[in-house]
């Protein structure tokens, strides 16, 4: 339950940031001149109208954006389970595993 709750505020966090960057500079919110992108292989070759390259632009960067929250929310699970993994061990163990992690020798007891 305590995972779940992480999660929702880490996601909630990046979608938060994400519609911040969208309203601080109005000019950003106006839609390009020109959408960029490459063509898959021998697209070129094709013949392909103007618009035609242009819708193939737009489907890319719509895709590219669909990627890019995924790989946002990968990076929140990844970031809840390193959390999660952490609790597992001890302090004793955690210190130790800090150690060997900054290179410092661990002290024997």
């Amino acid at each position: 339950m305590l995972r779940f709750a992480l999660l929702t505020l880490v996601l909630a966090g990046v979608a938060l940031a994400q519609d911040t960057k969208k309203t601080d500079d109005p000019k950003k919110d106006d839609p390009p001149t020109k959408t960029r992108g490459q063509l898959p292989p021998h697209y070129k070759e094709l013949g392909l109208s103007k618009d035609q390259v242009e819708m193939i632009y737009k489907l890319q960067a719509k895709a590219n954006a669909e990627v890019d929250k995924l790989k946002a929310q990968i990076e929140a699970i990844k970031t809840v389970e390193k959390a999660d993994i952490a609790k597992v061990l001890t302090d004793e163990q955690r210190t130790k595993l800090k150690a060997i992690l900054t290179g410092d020798k661990p002290k024997d007891k």
